[in-house]
């Protein structure tokens, strides 16, 4: 990866510690020893627009490299739009006028 320019780190998570990951970012873990692994998955309302690309990428990718979505996009943003009195004020800039 690094030969083709892409930045790669290392990190050490310890008891604790959270690691957070930028939107589009690509990540990979190994485990040493025995341990219990937990992820919780979650993004402020500034990531709904790297959503829907990612969303937009994996439906135009070539049949031999289709990744399903772990969830719709659209049906999230469709939610989020019948709640919408629920929804921050910095949120509703993602809706079209």
């Amino acid at each position: 990866l690094m030969q083709r320019g892409v930045p790669v780190v290392q990190a050490v998570q310890r008891p604790g510690e959270l690691m957070i990951q930028a939107p589009r970012a690509m990540h990979a873990g190994f485990s040493y020893g025995f341990n219990v692994g937990e992820a919780s998955n979650f993004g402020t309302m500034g990531w709904l627009p790297h959503g829907l690309v990612t969303e937009r990428e994996y439906s135009s990718a070539p049949a031999s490299a289709v990744r399903s979505a772990l969830f719709s996009h659209t049906r999230l943003v469709l939610t989020m739009l019948n709640h919408m009195n629920r929804v921050p004020e910095e949120g509703r800039a993602i809706v079209p006028e």
